[in-house]
């Protein structure tokens, strides 16, 4: 008796078809969803109508700078006032905890300090105070270096700022970034004596275009605003320029807004000795004021 057959069924001439449909299907779907998030996107963006906010220094008032010729230490202690501008309709700004602030000269940072945590509404204009304060080593060719540049009446300061920033939309709450701000200056004199008058300033930011004010002591007056242009990829990064807290040490506390600036390392101790010894021989003080 011969063997039988397995019997043959039919195959499914529509299941490749399916398949198809499926994949069509969500090929639609995905089209239709990034349609609809790029016109959510662009109708924000043209009923928000965004702007840059716009930051400026009008003032600063330095009240101490005293030289300590026997450790070869700067203590620096002054107040930057910076004029911080939001110029948009329904934006708003939070500026949160952990910002922080630098003041240097020639790369040698002379005080710290951070801004406040506040929430800056719409079409606001506010006046930050900051406070800031540290001691740091100061050799003596920085020294004569400040020296020169006070006589000629040309100062050059550099303002770092890091501060992380939320941007509000009405009610809700985007994500949260970082702001870093390199404010070139160049004032007639860093004198507790009288105030200094700013006489150039150049911003540069992430996410902004560098751009040259030149302030007169009327706009000064006035706190006229400076608005920089956006662009990308700023070179270099204002973080690789901004001076490192492992620069710092914490010495005694001060107000909750400033913190202190570091002394020089060992490697620097043999050095800042040598000077100071060299210092007692020529019959130099053991304290200079400014």
């Amino acid at each position: 008796m011969g063997k039988r057959s397995a019997p043959r069924y039919p195959e499914d001439e529509n299941k490749g078809g399916g398949v198809c449909c499926c994949l069509c299907g969500c090929c639609c779907f995905l089209l239709v969803l990034l349609a609809l998030l790029a016109g959510a996107a662009a109708y924000l963006f043209y009923t928000m109508k965004p702007k840059p906010p716009s930051y400026s220094v009008s003032k600063m008032a330095v009240s101490k700078f005293d030289f300590s010729s026997s450790d070869l230490t700067l203590y620096t202690k002054l107040v930057a006032t910076v004029r911080a501008e939001n110029p948009n309709d329904k934006i708003g700004i939070k500026y949160a905890d952990g910002s922080h602030t630098v003041v240097s000269y020639r790369g040698t940072p002379l005080c710290s300090g951070k801004l406040p945590t506040f929430f800056q509404g719409h079409n606001n204009v506010t006046m930050l105070e900051i406070s800031m304060e540290g001691r740091h080593g100061f050799g003596s060719g920085l020294q004569e270096a400040l020296e020169e540049s006070e006589k000629a009446g040309n100062v050059p300061l550099d303002v770092y700022v890091t501060v992380p920033v939320q941007l509000q939309l009405d009610t809700y709450d985007l994500h949260q970034i970082k702001v870093n701000v390199h404010a070139a200056l160049v004032v007639d004199s860093i004198s507790p004596k009288k105030p200094p008058t700013i006489k150039s300033a150049t911003y540069q930011g992430n996410d902004m275009a560098t751009q040259t004010q030149e302030v007169s002591h009327a706009i000064i007056q006035s706190e006229s605003p400076f608005q920089p242009s956006y662009v990308k990829d700023p070179q270099p990064p204002i973080e690789d320029q901004m001076p490192h807290d492992s620069d710092v040490f914490q010495g005694p506390p001060f107000v909750p807004t400033t913190f202190v600036l570091a002394v020089p390392n060992a490697a620097a101790t043999a050095t800042v000795e040598k000077a100071a010894t060299k210092a007692k021989k020529n019959g130099r003080g053991n304290t200079m004021k400014w």
